[in-house]
């Protein structure tokens, strides 16, 4: 127990040193505060954000550990767009350090507490498996974010056919597939609303449909994009017969998706169903062996 008490010992002197020199960096770089104050926003353990981006920020850790941390830039990138991947790389980071932060000083603290070194070394065995799943957090982000697109996109693309034939331009009928007035979780749609609040700020047509293709980072709505811009100046039965075309091939792909979205339910159910029969199995069993 003495060891344990002489690492909290050490781990609060460091904690000490950590904020203290967080305090004075941050004073002199005032503009940074902005990034930490949208940090505690966006992401968790929002009390140890200064200390933790001060190492990010400070060490350049993505820069030193560049090879591993190009994985976790590419995700960010997918899940929030080239412009602001950067950022929530370094937040991302950020994160990470906090969360091995807080279990290192629980896990030490906890095992003090209690005189018992196993739960000491369980602990620090959960401090490695943390990081690894809020990476597989990352990753099921993106898969949700391309199951959303999946899933809107078909409609965005029946909706303007509807409009072009109308006899409406490709801006307006864009415009009006999307409904600015309904605030929707869902993350295409929210593209979208920037894309169509781009247009309204006089960006061109092409400009807006290649932000929203980078933004969205998905062969899909890059196929519709450039279908889009490839025939959106000859109008006409081309450009509806192309929309028509991409709409067949993006409503077969959405029912692959939901049937793999079922799937994948009906897998995550098989681990309950297991732990439920044998509970019933050791009830139904426990009087006829008590017999013997």
């Amino acid at each position: 127990m003495t060891i344990l008490f002489i690492c909290l010992v050490i781990q609060c002197l460091c904690l000490i040193i950590l904020w203290y020199s967080a305090h004075r960096y941050w004073l002199r770089h005032g503009n940074n505060k902005l990034d930490i104050t949208a940090y505690k926003e966006a992401y968790a353990l929002p009390f140890l954000a200064h200390m933790s981006f001060y190492l990010v920020k400070h060490l350049a850790l993505p820069v030193r550990f560049s090879k591993v941390v190009l994985p976790l830039h590419q995700r960010c990138m997918i899940i929030y767009g080239q412009q602001e991947g950067s950022k929530h790389t370094e937040f991302f980071i950020t994160q990470l350090i906090s969360t091995v932060i807080t279990s290192v000083f629980m896990t030490t603290f906890l095992g003090l507490a209690s005189g018992d070194m196993a739960l000491f070394f369980f602990g620090l065995f959960l401090c490695f498996l943390i990081p690894y799943i809020l990476i597989i957090g990352l990753d099921k982000q993106i898969n949700e974010k391309h199951y959303d697109i999946h899933m809107q996109l078909p409609e965005l693309i029946d909706k303007m056919t509807l409009f072009i034939n109308a006899g409406e331009t490709v801006q307006k009928a864009l415009i009006q597939s999307v409904d600015l007035k309904v605030t929707s979780n869902s993350f295409f749609q929210q593209e979208l609303q920037k894309t169509i609040k781009r247009l309204e700020q006089q960006i061109s047509l092409p400009q807006a449909l290649e932000e929203l293709s980078q933004r969205c980072g998905l062969q899909e709505v890059s196929v519709f994009t450039t279908t889009i811009l490839l025939n959106y100046k000859r109008g006409g039965h081309e450009l509806v017969d192309a929309l028509r075309d991409l709409s067949k091939r993006l409503w077969e792909k959405r029912k692959i998706a939901t049937k793999t979205k079922g799937e994948q339910a009906s897998s995550k159910l098989v681990f309950p169903m297991v732990i439920i029969f044998i509970i019933v199995m050791v009830i139904i069993a426990t009087p006829a062996m008590m017999m013997f």
